[in-house]
């Protein structure tokens, strides 16, 4: 599984902030997220397929430069969308995972 985008780092955020930036940890199968913003007590993630549906959910707390992983077992290869909810503001990207 890997995330593909072209510098094969993540995808920007579709808000124009770059506060967080996603991508997939091929060998572990883990989706990991990179953190840029202010604190936040406890952020939620969800993994999401293209049609909106939520295939996961996890909670962190997330702080400046604070990079998380989280185990994606079973995910097929496809679109998928990752949103991001902290302090009641919620932003979305997208990452593909290949095999």
């Amino acid at each position: 599984i890997c995330a593909q985008d072209m510098n094969n780092t993540g995808i920007p955020s579709n808000n124009g902030h770059d506060l967080w930036s996603v991508s997939v940890d091929a060998s572990a199968a883990h989706l990991v997220l990179d953190y840029h913003g202010a604190p936040a007590e406890l952020g939620a993630l969800e993994l999401m397929d293209m049609t909106g549906r939520i295939l996961r959910r996890w909670t962190t707390s997330l702080h400046e430069g604070a990079r998380r992983m989280f185990a994606m077992g079973g995910t097929l290869p496809g679109q998928y969308i990752i949103a991001l909810e902290l302090d009641g503001a919620r932003s979305v990207q997208r990452v593909l995972v290949e095999r």
